[in-house]
């Protein structure tokens, strides 16, 4: 999904992939967010495409992004995308919105990854229909690292203009070996 939230994690690619995912926060259903995305490697670097789309037919948002990634060095990955954002509120209207997001990742040492990126730094305004609304500009960063093969801890912070600190951290263990 490096083609809807960083697009310098694109840049690593060995083969094309597509991923799609859709989840519900809370159980409700008007609280639906679905993703699609894919990306193709190249020789002058990888391209792809996302999709995503939150809400319902009385409120929604959806951004469709251009992305592009290239590696710089065996450590450092680049990564721009154009994205086209719409907001769609029953009985108020439809905004539409064009801006864009920048990524780059390190990789100091074998195992540990460092990001960061920024969506919206042009500070776009939500649309015709949301004069007076922006669309947020996020700024993250974050690290990944595999102690060991099969374990990857994840961190991220993330900020934007208009809200606190959001603080992220994971863990990835497989519990069952490949079928």
């Amino acid at each position: 999904f490096s083609a809807g939230n960083n697009p310098a994690g694109m840049a690593g690619l060995e083969a094309a992939s597509i991923g799609v995912s859709s989840m519900s926060f809370y159980g409700f259903s008007d609280l639906t967010n679905t993703w699609l995305a894919a990306a193709i490697p190249t020789n002058s670097g990888t391209f792809g495409t996302s999709l995503q789309y939150l809400g319902d037919a009385t409120f929604n948002q959806a951004k469709l992004g251009l992305a592009y990634g290239r590696r710089l060095g065996e450590q450092v990955q680049i990564g721009v995308q154009i994205d086209y954002c719409q907001t769609r509120v029953n009985e108020i209207g439809t905004g539409n919105a064009f801006t864009f997001d920048a990524g780059l990742q390190f990789e100091p040492i074998d195992g540990l990854t460092t990001a960061a990126r920024v969506f919206n730094p042009v500070r776009a305004s939500a649309g015709e229909g949301f004069a007076e609304e922006r669309l947020p500009t996020l700024f993250a960063i974050g690290a990944a690292y595999e102690p060991s093969e099969g374990m990857l801890l994840l961190a991220e912070a993330e900020q934007s203009l208009d809200n606190e600190l959001n603080l992220k951290m994971g863990i990835e263990v497989p519990l069952v070996e490949e079928l």
